[in-house]
C-alpha cells in the first residue's frame, strides 16, 4: 500500500471541480496555490517480528514446538498479533532481567489460559522453559 503525503506549500487552494480540470490561481485575489503530491513507498516491513537475539529465538522455537500450527493460529488470534511479536514485548522489556522475563511470560501464559487456548499444564511447561532459558541473564 502506498502512503501519499500531500504537502501544501502555500494557502488559498480553491477546488473548482472533480473533472481533472487544472486548478488555476484566483487572479482576483492574487493568491497562488502550489500543491505537491509525493508518493512514498514505506520500507519493507516484516510481517512477523524478527527475533535477532539467539536466546530469544531459542526460547520462541522451544515454546512453538509444544503446539501444532492450528494451536499457534489460535494463540495469535487470542493475542491479536503474531506469536513472535507477542513474545517480543517480554524480551525487549526484560533484556537484562531474567526474573522480569519469567514474570512477563507467566502473565503472557495467564492471558492464553484465560482465553482457553492453553491449559494449566501447558502454562507450567512454558514458564519452566522461561525459567531455564538464557533470556535476561
Amino acid at each position: 500500500m502506498k502512503n501519499i503525503l500531500l504537502i501544501i506549500v502555500s494557502l488559498g487552494l480553491f477546488i473548482t471541480s472533480c473533472d481533472n480540470t487544472p486548478t488555476h490561481p484566483d487572479k482576483s485575489t492574487g493568491s497562488d496555490v502550489s500543491l505537491i503530491a509525493v508518493v512514498v513507498d514505506p520500507p519493507d516491513e516484516p510481517t512477523d517480528c524478527e527475533l535477532t537475539n539467539t536466546a530469544w529465538a531459542d526460547f520462541a522455537d522451544e515454546v512453538k514446538a509444544l503446539f501444532t500450527d492450528e494451536e499457534i493460529e489460535a494463540i495469535e488470534e487470542a493475542l491479536g498479533e503474531s506469536f513472535n511479536c507477542s513474545l517480543l514485548h517480554c524480551f525487549e522489556d526484560n533484556f537484562n532481567n531474567h526474573g522480569g522475563f519469567v514474570s512477563c511470560i507467566s502473565h503472557w501464559t495467564n492471558t492464553l489460559k484465560k482465553a482457553k487456548v492453553i491449559n494449566g499444564k501447558q502454562k507450567g511447561v512454558i514458564v519452566k522453559i522461561a525459567a531455564h532459558s538464557q533470556v535476561g541473564k
